[in-house]
């Protein structure tokens, strides 16, 4: 079973690893030519208009994207499984934010899911974290980091996170 159907299955996956350091072990979780493609798609659409990008990225990295959603320029996507990331209708991702559906750790890797619900807004400078969703209508705030999920009409700011509302 490949990592992409251990995520849909299980959620988030923590593979231990014992050799010195796992960022050099990319090539063994996807395909070299696809984390290329994944790359050169979203640096080249850094900038594009938001229809155009969204028809890419919902087209070749297979990110589900909804109705009126837009990802600012320079939004970074993770390169190695972007089509782990479920952003929904109305969404706002700012500028140069970054999701993330992997991490190397120094003793293991973790692969999740990233959803971002209807209406949230993700803040500019932001990082979300495999693993998380930020519910409906959820704000997080710029610059701030989400390594948990954030509730429906939430608003986290910071780093560490902290809320605001609830």
């Amino acid at each position: 079973m490949n990592i992409k159907e251990r995520v849909e299955e299980e959620g988030t996956v923590y593979i231990p690893w014992s050799e010195t350091n796992p960022v050099f072990s990319w090539v063994k979780h996807r395909n070299v030519f696809r984390i290329l493609l994944n790359i050169l798609v979203i640096w080249s659409t850094a900038y594009a208009p938001l229809r155009l990008k969204n028809f890419l990225y919902r087209h070749i990295l297979k990110v589900k994207i909804g109705k009126d959603s837009a990802l600012a320029p320079g939004v970074r996507l993770d390169y190695v499984y972007p089509d782990l990331i479920e952003i929904g209708d109305d969404v706002i991702v700012g500028q140069d934010a970054v999701i993330l559906t992997h991490e190397y750790m120094q003793d293991h890797l973790r692969f999740g899911k990233v959803h971002i619900e209807d209406g949230a807004c993700v803040g500019a400078k932001s990082i979300v974290r495999s693993g998380v969703t930020i519910g409906e209508k959820a704000v997080l705030g710029i610059g701030s980091m989400a390594h948990k999920d954030i509730g429906e009409g939430e608003v986290w700011v910071g780093r560490p996170m902290q809320r605001l509302k609830r």
